[in-house]
This record gives C-alpha cells, sequence and structure tokens, in this order.
C-alpha cells in the first residue's frame, strides 16, 4: 500500500486519539511528509513505527 494517510486515519488504525498521534510527530518520534497544502499524510512505515513504540509502551497482557 503506497496511499499516503490523514492523521485520523492513523489513530483510527492504531486505536489512539488523534492528538495522540500528532503528540509523538511534535517529540520527532514519527515524521511524515507534508503535502502542497502543508497537511501531514502518513505512509504505512509511519504507522508501523507508530504502533512499534505504542506497545512498547503498553505491552499487551
Amino acid at each position: 500500500m503506497n496511499e499516503k494517510l490523514k492523521t485520523s486515519q492513523v489513530a483510527r488504525i492504531c486505536g489512539v486519539h488523534n492528538q495522540t498521534v500528532l503528540n509523538y510527530c511534535k517529540r520527532g518520534l514519527i515524521t511524515p511528509a507534508r503535502d502542497v497544502n502543508n497537511h501531514r499524510r502518513f505512509s504505512q512505515v509511519d504507522v508501523e513505527k507508530l504502533k512499534r513504540i505504542l506497545s512498547a509502551r503498553w505491552p499487551a497482557g
């Protein structure tokens, strides 16, 4: 999948609030691309990285 995702889509996929995704961006843990309108666009690599970060913070159990 080469589709670029919006913040809300990434949040839904990862099971977190939009603001959580933005907080990780502000901290520099994920760095999405920007489109021509300067909106964040996330790749599948960004989504997988965020999932790994979240699983380390909240391990399944």
